[in-house]
């Protein structure tokens, strides 16, 4: 197996690419082993239509790393893009929405838990509901959710 990889090193470079592809795949969202991925499909289509004399083994891992070096470059915006549309935090759905509070106290110092769409959400009390303490079964208005902790207020 080995040795027709050195005698045959455009499908090494083939193999090499979908290998660090799938390793992509599999870690999500690394970016290195994309860019990687592209780089050694890079070697291997230039092999392939002798664009550049990749004779020698230094040579193609050479022009590996300059190729890794060129997509990152070129790609890197465009595929954080892609990486962060998923990850950005949308709340729509429940800033605005009521709830009820599910502890014994709601306090701004601490955290509580409040019972919102049948879900029992830890909570706090925003910095703008002054110093207030909202007893069980209160209803209180979500602001907005900071680091899955939902900032609400009391219900007028």
């Amino acid at each position: 197996m080995m040795q027709y990889f050195l005698t045959n090193q455009i499908e090494l470079w083939y193999v090499l690419g979908a290998v660090l592809m799938i390793v992509e795949m599999y870690l999500g969202g690394t970016i290195g082993f994309f860019f990687a991925g592209i780089a050694a499909f890079s070697v291997a289509l230039c092999m392939k239509f002798n664009l550049l004399a990749l004779n020698t083994l230094l040579d193609q891992v050479g022009f590996f790393f300059g190729f890794f070096c060129l997509w990152s470059i070129i790609l890197w915006k465009p595929a954080k893009y892609l990486i962060t549309i998923g990850n950005s935090e949308r709340y729509d759905n429940i800033e605005g929405s009521v709830a009820v509070v599910n502890s014994n106290d709601l306090k701004e110092s601490s955290i509580g838990e409040i019972k919102w769409s049948g879900t029992i959400c830890k909570a706090k009390l925003a910095p703008s509901s002054n110093g207030q303490i909202l007893k069980n079964g209160d209803g209180v208005v979500v602001l907005y959710v900071k680091n899955n902790i939902f900032m609400v207020e009391k219900e007028i």
